[in-house]
């Protein structure tokens, strides 16, 4: 987003208004960069053209950046005990006790007795 006043533009996937005034808004379901039309949640969404051409600069952009290491994800921490693991994982999220981390739990490695819950 610019900090021009003329021409702000806010872009996101979730269509929430922007809290500073004379910031165009627009939310965009990411199925639209397959310029395919697709239902959910029982409405019908038509092919979006712009996203698919949008899409397609953006990630040619994003692959030559990160081949040249101009751009890092955040680094994986493997967690133990598979996707049993991973309900201590999604505990230690909520508790705000992880951050600038990927958590990574390979289901592979769920031992065969595990009996974890999730509490709903």
């Amino acid at each position: 987003m610019s900090s021009d006043p003329s021409g702000a533009r806010y872009g996101s996937i979730l269509g929430v208004k922007f809290p500073r005034e004379g910031v165009e808004t627009k939310a965009t379901f990411m199925y639209t960069i397959f310029n395919e039309p697709f239902t959910k949640g029982g409405k019908e969404f038509p092919a979006v053209p712009e996203d698919f051409e949008f899409a397609k600069k953006f990630f040619g952009i994003t692959e030559k950046l990160l081949a040249e290491g101009k751009l890092k994800t955040h680094p994986e921490q493997v967690g133990p005990d598979g996707l049993a693991g991973a309900l201590q994982g999604m505990e230690d999220m909520k508790n705000d006790t992880v951050s600038g981390k990927k958590l990574v739990y390979r289901a592979s490695d769920t031992p065969s007795d595990s009996t974890a819950e999730a509490k709903l």
